[in-house]
Parts: C-alpha cells; structure tokens; sequence
C-alpha cells in the first residue's frame, strides 16, 4: 500500500467512526448548498486524466504562466519512482507528451513542486543520496522545452541535514526561493536558500525557524515584489502552531517570527497566498471547532502580514474532515480548495471541493464539487490566470487500487 492509499485509508477510517458516532447513515452522496450564481463558470471542462499510466500518479503540481500550464507529479510506473511532466501552450486546451524529469535510475524521486515565470520554469523534489534525503533542482529558461542539468540544493559546507524533505517554491521576475525542512542537530528545521538570478547559482542556507525544542515542519512560501512570505507548523510538546516570517528586501533578511494560529487546539499544514496589494492570505487545517475533526481556518491580511483579521471557517458545513486545503489569488479574488467526503455519505467517498471570495476573502461562495468521478479524489493542487481569467485544478484519483492524475480547468471564474 502507498502513502496515498494509507492516508486515504486512515481517513476514511476515521470518517466511519462518525457515522457510527452520529447514528445517521444517508445514501445521499452530496447535501452542498448550490453554488451562488455569481459562483457558477460560465465553461467548466470535464475532469482528464493526464497520466494514464499503470502505476501510480500521485503528488501532482501545478504552474501557469500566460497561455502556458505546467504539470508534474511523482509516477511509479517504472517500479523506481520518478518525476513526470507535462506541459500545455493554449491555456489547458491540450497536453503534450509526458516526460521523465527524474536524474537517478535507481533511486526513487519524490515530492515534486514547480513555479514558473515568464520563459523560466523551476522544479524541485526529494531524492535519497548517500544515506539521506536531499533537495534537487532543475530549472528551464525555455518554457519548459528543455531542462538543465540538476544540482543539489539541500547540502552544504555549512548546513548538511539528515533528512531534507517537502521543498517548496516561489518564483518573481529573476528571483526564485526554495524553501523545505531538514533535521539538523535533531530537529526539524525551515531552511531557505534564495537565488537572484533566474536560478544560476544560490545563497547560502538561512535557518527561519531555530526551534530548540520541537519540530517545525511543512513549509511553504509566497513572494510578491520584493515581499518573501514563509509559513509553518511548529510543533512544541503537546500544541502545534501555524508560524509566518516575512522579508522585505527579497530574503536578504527576515523580521520575527508571528503566530498566526492562535489557536485552541492543533493548527496543522499552512498554505499561504498573496496579491500584489499587499495582501497576505493564509490557511490551515485546525481541530479547534469540533471534536475530533479538522476544519479549513482562513486569515487574511491587508498589511504585508503586519496584522491579521479574525478567521474564517472555511466550507464547515461539506463534511466532518477536512484534508489537503490548498490556496491561490489574484486581485480581490481567493480560490481556497480542498477534499473531503460530503457528509452523511456512505461509504464515505472523498471529492474535490472549491469556495471563492470576491472581495479578498471577506466572504465566500459556496462549495462546489469539482470531482464527479467514482473514485476517491484526494491531494488538489490550484493555479490561476488572471490574463485568461482560469482555474486551473489537479487531483490524484484513486480508483480500483490505482492513482491517476485528473486536471480540470474552469474558464470565465472571476
């Protein structure tokens, strides 16, 4: 069984103990409120699976730059393990050939993420070496035509880790930072290395969490101008919170770092989005509402992250555990997804699900199903372009035992 399939499994383990809880079992599949109409598209495109392969496609990402759409994900058709991409050149309409990305034959690579800008297009992913899990990236300054050479990220004279894992990027003009967790003198560590020239060549590592006494982990990062913004769970001895630090001078330096969360029970796996208004959005998943479940917490700030407005519970009403809640903007506009089994349905079957805000996140839509396959859809991933006013979204489906990526782009949205 794979990480998707046991997670996936878990879930829906716990999903059955809440329907035994509440003694209410309901054919219905789908009780969602329909979607206001200034929430409906005017042109939503029928789920494709981009990777039918016979092995397993998980960890899909997702990049768009003007007319040009991005796609990786982990494959195990090889039984290796393996970097897979694909790119589209008329906004999601069609997909080219699939390619293997991956440098080592042998070795299996995973976790893969992308971000792109103007003809430069970067990826990174984790990859064993020597006994330890480290940090790989390869770039493109042809529009994903052809990639360089892989160099690694995640050692270094100063800084060499146990196990480096989760990288995540943020790419602006001919700045890219690669950020990730890394086990160094015994606890999981936020490093970031920044470059300022299109990914040539890259600073030395900085340290942004220096958590002495517990683990800070699942990273992510956001930049807009020359505002670097980096989120994480810190996890101290029995409470787990949602940290922040941000830079103004491109993650030359960083203020202090600022609780976010605040947060009554445990605050878990932030994403992080921002508008060049200087608006910093963050979500996470966090138990403090309802017993023994998750629900999508949302924070907005219109100051840089300086302060932030109350939180917002975020489609609590779809189900009883939220999971894999992703976040993308442009302008006033927010796109907060995430999967989850409706509730009342049984067995539970996870799907898709997307809110909107149009007035940067003040108030949302309501949810929408995006997946309406028959399988298990789980692990969404979003992107959006503002010049062709899309959605663009991917999920892995698991379907008979096996994991396929779907994508699904929704046209006229905002």
């Amino acid at each position: 069984m794979n990480n998707s399939d046991s997670k996936l499994l878990a879930l829906s383990q716990l999903v059955l103990v809440f329907v035994g809880i509440t003694s209410s079992v309901f054919a219905s599949a789908n009780i969602v409120p329909p979607p206001s109409a200034d929430a409906q598209p005017s042109s939503n495109s029928s789920p494709q699976n981009l990777s039918s392969n016979p092995g397993n496609s998980t960890d899909a990402q997702i990049a768009v730059y003007q007319n040009n759409v991005y796609l990786v994900w982990s494959d195990a058709t090889t039984g290796n393990g393996d970097i897979y991409f694909k790119r589209s050149v008329d906004n999601g309409t069609s997909f080219g050939a699939t390619e293997n990305l991956s440098i080592n034959s042998t070795a299996p690579s995973s976790g893969p993420q992308i971000s792109a800008v103007g003809s430069n297009v970067y990826l990174a992913w984790t990859e064993p070496m020597n006994g330890s899990n480290e940090i790989f990236f390869r770039y493109s300054n042809d529009s994903g035509v052809s990639f360089r050479g892989a160099r690694e990220l995640s050692n270094t004279l100063s800084v060499d880790g146990e196990s480096a894992l989760f990288p995540r990027i943020s790419a602006l003009g001919s700045n890219v930072y690669v950020v990730w967790q890394d086990k160094v003198s015994g606890n999981y560590e936020i490093l970031l290395r920044e470059s300022n020239d299109a990914g040539s060549k890259f600073s030395g590592i900085k340290n942004l969490s220096r958590n002495n006494t517990g683990d800070s982990i699942s990273p992510r990062i956001a930049s807009s101008g020359n505002n670097v913004y980096v989120v994480w769970t810190d996890h101290e001895p029995g409470k787990n919170e949602i940290f922040l630090r941000a830079s103004n001078d491109n993650a030359a330096t960083f203020g202090g770092i600022k609780n976010v969360s605040w947060s009554d029970g445990d605050s878990y796996d932030p994403k992080i989005a921002v508008a060049g208004n200087g608006s910093v959005y963050v979500l996470w998943e966090d138990s403090s509402f309802r017993d023994f479940t998750f629900d999508l917490i949302f924070r907005a700030s219109d100051n840089a992250a300086d302060t932030f407005q109350n939180k917002v519970n975020i489609g609590r009403y779809v189900g009883e555990i939220a999971d894999h809640g992703q976040i993308a903007s442009t302008g006033n506009n927010i796109f907060v997804i995430w999967s989850e089994a409706p509730r009342y349905s049984y067995p539970p079957l996870y799907k898709i699900f997307l809110e909107a805000s149009r007035d940067s996140g003040k108030s949302f839509d309501d949810a929408i199903n995006l997946s309406p396959g028959p399988g298990n859809s789980i692990d969404p991933q979003i992107a959006v372009s503002e010049e062709n006013r899309t959605v663009f979204v991917v999920w892995s489906e698991v379907t008979n035992g096996n994991s396929e990526i779907q994508f699904v782009k929704i046209e006229n949205f905002f």
